[in-house]
């Protein structure tokens, strides 16, 4: 994905005040420095492919230098800008006119922002992070059922979307039908559906629904985090299905293992209710209960009594 700084100030509501040619920079790296030190004249290990941003210090620094030093230092820092995307002055700090005048000579975006560098940091950051995440495309719905982000899969046509339909009609939200895009953020998945196909569920024989028209607003989400992953697999009497629910089964997406159950499928399973169920029992998991294990550990101790 290609993210340029005009992107930036859109997103994040930027004032330009120079530079405005250079506004389709690109932005490569999610990250930011702040330059105090390369405006005292000290370049080593400078990172001029960052966004750089000043905050009061900095400015009230450069306040001290004659006109003459203070356009020699921010010429010099402008000079390494053929990979620095902008800079940011917070807190709403006015540049000084040799920003302006420099900004606009090497095409260079100076940007001003009312918010205190601190949190401006983290806007930016978040917003970035967002933007370089790695994502994949996975086959699937999405449900979040009592806080917890469902991801139903298995082959066409074993009831995804069905199952995702009941789920919502008993209250739960829908979040994406068919395709789920997930970026990974930190440690978490971040999931939502496609734009075109936002809030619609295909089922066969009725076709396309409008969850939020059919339930209301409070019952579909744009976004939500995968917690657990559901797979319905059609019955087959010599697989070997997991009765007791002690040993946790995991895929790996993006590189984060997520928690795994196998459902099987067949005539008269009320399957929203199973996967309503996991749901709810994967929240007293995380929270240190699991009732089989409980059972295995009761079990082992009259074992063990005389």
């Amino acid at each position: 994905m290609t993210y340029i700084v005009h992107d930036l100030v859109k997103d994040l509501s930027f004032q330009v005040a120079a530079g405005e040619n250079g506004l389709t920079r690109k932005i490569h790296r999610a990250d930011v420095i702040r330059c105090g030190l390369t405006l005292t004249g000290f370049f080593e290990g400078f990172s001029p492919e960052r966004i750089q941003l000043i905050g009061n210090q900095e400015s009230l620094y450069l306040q001290h230098l004659s006109s003459i030093e203070r356009y020699q230092r921010i010429e010099r820092m402008l000079s390494y800008g053929k990979e620095t995307p902008c800079y940011v002055f917070c807190h709403g700090v006015v540049p000084d006119p040799e920003w302006i005048q420099l900004g606009n000579e090497y095409k260079l975006p100076i940007l001003t922002s009312n918010a205190p560098t601190v949190r401006l940091v983290g806007q930016i950051l978040n917003t970035l992070e967002h933007v370089f995440a790695p994502e994949v495309s996975k086959h699937g719905v999405l449900v979040e059922i009592y806080g917890v982000g469902v991801l139903i899969t298995g082959e066409s046509g074993v009831g995804k979307s069905e199952t995702a339909l009941e789920l919502v009609h008993r209250g739960h939200r829908l979040v994406a039908d068919d395709r789920v895009d997930i970026k990974r953020i930190g440690d978490e998945l971040h999931a939502e559906g496609a734009k075109l196909t936002e809030h619609l569920l295909e089922v066969r024989g009725l076709g396309i629904l409008n969850m939020q028209t059919m339930f209301g607003a409070g019952n579909v989400r744009a976004r939500e985090k995968i917690n657990l992953i559901v797979h319905l697999d059609p019955y087959a009497p010599d697989k070997p299905y997991d009765r007791l629910g002690i040993d946790e089964h995991t895929v790996d997406i993006l590189g984060v293992q997520v928690p795994q159950i196998i459902i099987p499928v067949s005539p008269g399973r009320n399957i929203a209710m199973i996967v309503e169920s996991a749901a709810k029992n994967n929240r007293l998991k995380r929270m240190g209960y699991n009732a089989g294990l409980e059972l295995s550990k009761a079990i082992l101790q009259q074992i063990h009594q005389p």
